[in-house]
């Protein structure tokens, strides 16, 4: 505190604080209550107002900016505790907000949130569950509605994922702090992956252990659909079914003129910096460097970042 002044008196064990005020890295902080001595029971009533956030972050090593104001109250011998919340023009972790509202309350290391709204111009995350930071345990409901997703990839750690679009997205979180699973279901529109444009990308997905288990998986793109189940984690093992595939867009640009319309049946292994690729694949028309196709059909695989044609049949 820059500065502080308060009221106190002191009276069979208890010890009353009045008036309150303290100046703060520019905000304002006010209060009062009463301390038992004896039992070590408090009972304590405080506002806060534009705190800066960054003076929070070595506390939880989490970079944050902008500013929160508060109202809160503790009191009896377990610390119970319920806080109401504002933040307002900045970032947490590189993911930024215009607000950020909500209601918390706990005793002790055990924390209930009834509802805490994070709003981004006209998107919102909205949080309610539980964490118990004594039994490092975790029960908490997120869901996302209308958020950029390449806002959210540094959070997690992964901002250089080439990938945009608009995120709706539910996930239930549980287990420990240091290792939870997740249950969820995701939904991105109108985006790109490495430059290639999607109109919709959809799934369901399971945590554990750090790999993501995905089923009912949907990729829409123009008139190119895919379906995509497995799982993701220090390895690939996903399994794809696509139709209608513009040759043009999934395949590595060159100076070779191709276009026509592919189906393909393919199982990606490997890991996320080098992935493998074999399945096979079927289309009835192609046109390659000005020459036109019919009726192919083949196998193909992909590593080393080559794609390898085998057992090619086609009509010219």
């Amino acid at each position: 505190a820059d500065q502080a002044d308060f009221d106190f008196a002191y009276d069979s064990d208890v010890v009353t604080v009045m008036n309150l005020k303290a100046s703060v890295a520019g905000g304002t902080i006010q209060g009062g209550g009463t301390y038992n001595i004896e039992t070590n029971v408090p009972d304590i009533s405080f506002t806060a107002e534009k705190l800066p956030m960054d003076m929070f972050s070595s506390y939880i090593s989490v970079p944050m900016s902008g500013t929160v104001s508060a109202a809160g109250h503790i009191t009896g011998a377990s610390l119970t505790w319920d806080l109401l919340v504002n933040a307002s023009s900045g970032s947490v972790k590189g993911m930024p907000f215009d607000s950020i509202d909500g209601t918390l309350r706990g005793t002790g290391g055990h924390i209930d949130i009834p509802a805490l709204y994070w709003r981004y111009v006209d998107g919102q995350h909205t949080v309610k569950g539980s964490i118990d930071l004594d039994r490092r345990m975790i029960d908490l409901n997120i869901n996302t509605d209308h958020m950029r997703i390449e806002r959210l990839l540094p959070a997690a750690g992964k901002e250089d994922i080439p990938l945009t679009g608009w995120i709706d997205n539910r996930v239930t979180l549980s287990g420990s702090l240091d290792n939870p699973s997740a249950d969820g279901s995701f939904h991105l529109t109108k985006g790109s992956y490495s430059g290639y444009l999607y109109k919709s990308i959809s799934a369901d997905y399971h945590l554990d252990n750090g790999t993501v288990y995905i089923s009912n998986g949907d990729i829409s793109s123009y008139n190119a659909s895919l379906s995509v189940h497995g799982s993701v984690g220090q390895t690939l093992d996903l399994y794809i079914n696509g139709n209608q595939l513009d040759i043009a867009r999934i395949m590595p640009s060159n100076k070779l003129p191709r276009s026509g319309l592919i189906d393909i049946n393919a199982h990606v292994g490997g890991t996320m910096d080098s992935p493998t690729a074999f399945g096979s694949l079927n289309a009835a028309a192609l046109n390659i460097n000005h020459m036109a196709l019919t009726e192919i059909h083949g196998d193909f695989g992909y590593y080393d970042g080559i794609i390898r044609l085998t057992d090619l049949r086609l009509k010219q």
